[in-house]
This record gives structure tokens, sequence and C-alpha cells, in this order.
């Protein structure tokens, strides 16, 4: 397959250039510096550049082995997301008022407050693999 398709390229890249350097234009040739053959060179490197590349794709997906699975068994294992801490924070003690006479009784101000948050877990799934222990 890799040399029909190579063969393929080839022929499309002699038909199309070399044949007598120009392109059929009503008005002549749309190329002033004529037959730029270095250009063409160029060019044909890069085309061979790139058919190298995916033939070196397709021959490293080729050998790749989809159905490798690790060694080991997957566990189910509790891991510590956030520790324990104290956040402090400000809160708004609104203001008191006595129904009857309308006299601030109490409020109007800030007071700050600690509290303990306790540690955050996760059940996360652990490969776990068996190794030979050394002595």
């Amino acid at each position: 397959m890799l040399r029909s398709l190579g063969e393929a390229i080839g022929q499309r890249v002699r038909d199309r250039d070399y044949a007598d350097g120009r392109y059929d234009h009503p008005f002549g040739s749309r190329d002033r510096r004529g037959d730029d053959a270095m250009a063409k060179a160029y060019r044909d490197v890069g085309i061979a550049n790139a058919v190298v590349n995916l033939v070196g794709v397709m021959v490293q997906a080729s050998q790749a082995n989809p159905y490798c699975q690790p060694q080991g068994q997957w566990v189910r294992d509790r891991v510590m997301v956030a520790p324990a801490r104290y956040e402090t924070r400000q809160v708004w003690i609104p203001e008191m008022f006595d129904p009857y006479t309308g006299r601030k009784t109490g409020g109007g101000y800030y007071e700050t407050r600690t509290e303990y948050v306790p540690a955050v877990y996760e059940e996360r799934s652990v490969l776990v693999t068996s190794t030979p222990v050394r002595y």
C-alpha cells in the first residue's frame, strides 16, 4: 500500500509541474520567474517529509497494543482534599429596639466569630500493584 501511495504522489507531482514548467493561462504564464526548479524542489522535499511522518505515525499506531492493562487491582481509597482548619469571619449584629419605647437595646456592630471546619475527604479509585518484597 505504501509503495502505491508513494507512486501516486510522485506521478501527480510529475504530471502537474514538470511537464513543461508552465501552467496554461489565456494571457501567457503568470510565473514571471520562469521555471523555478529550486522552489519546486523545496516543495517536493516538504511533501516527502509529510509522507514519511504520516507513515511513521501509521506504523507506530499499528504496533501499539490497545488492550494492554496495567497489572494490579483497583481499590477505593479515602483521600484528604482539604485539611481541618479554623475560619474567622465578621458578622453584622443588627440593631435591636424596644417596641414600646423605641429605645435602642443593643446591636449595631460587627462581631468576630471563629468556627471549626472539619477536614474534607474524598473517595478515589487507586491502582494498587503487587510488587515482590525485597529483603
